[in-house]
């Protein structure tokens, strides 16, 4: 078993990667997948919700396990985890381009949260056109969309005018999500029937599908 590599990148801060990753990982293991996050931020949030999820939640999690590590030793830490694990999420801090070049390199597919706003459509587009290794596997995942507004269609349109590669589905502003990591808990645990379930579940088997094709060409 080889397993497949989900970078979270955005060189901008505050647009939800941590929290992507984290939710995205529990749903893999709500489906039955043994999966793995690496977080490369040296704030090491992810860390801390791993270690609430322990201590408040009570969770022994022997299909969800985290390391912390830095991004020139990346690709030593997924050569060890691929063996053992389905799926690798790897949480990238913002601004730092040795991290960027190790975990866009190694990725089988590199998800780019973009909120609706106009600085999160520039630092993507810098991001696509600065670090080659995305090309040809990057996912664009509109992230805290509001339920409606010009603004999100705006972002929507400009994206699709670019073409490019865009998630069928979008996360929306939910305060869900925020509970949640508060807890050591995802959406897909405590409340999977629910509005933010249902989408952050359709992200899920989105990826999932994705993975099963390229290991249906390999």
């Amino acid at each position: 078993m080889a397993g497949y590599v989900v970078s979270v990148a955005q060189s901008k801060g505050g647009v939800g990667k941590s929290t992507l990753t984290a939710q995205l990982a529990v749903g893999c293991v709500s489906y039955g997948y043994k999966t793995a996050i690496i977080d490369l931020d040296r704030q090491g949030s992810l860390m801390a919700w791993h270690e609430m999820r322990r201590r408040l939640a009570g969770r022994i999690d022997g299909d969800l396990s985290i390391e912390a590590c830095s991004g020139w030793r990346l690709p030593y830490v997924l050569q060890r985890l691929r063996r053992d694990h389905d799926l690798l999420f790897v949480d990238g801090p913002s601004g730092h381009e040795s991290e960027f070049k190790a975990m866009t390199k190694e990725a089988d597919l590199v998800l780019i949260p973009c909120q609706p706003t106009g600085l999160d459509l520039w630092a993507t587009k810098s991001l696509l056109a600065d670090y080659e290794d995305v090309r040809g596997k990057a996912l664009v995942v509109l992230n805290r969309m509001p339920p409606r507004g010009i603004p999100a269609a705006l972002i929507r349109r400009e994206i699709e005018k670019l073409s490019w590669p865009m998630a069928r589905q979008h996360i929306g502003n939910r305060q869900a999500y925020v509970v949640t990591m508060g807890t050591g808990m995802g959406i897909a645990e405590i409340a999977p029937s629910s509005v933010a379930g249902q989408e952050m579940g359709a992200l899920t088997a989105e990826i999932l599908q994705r993975m099963s094709k390229v290991r249906l060409v390999a």
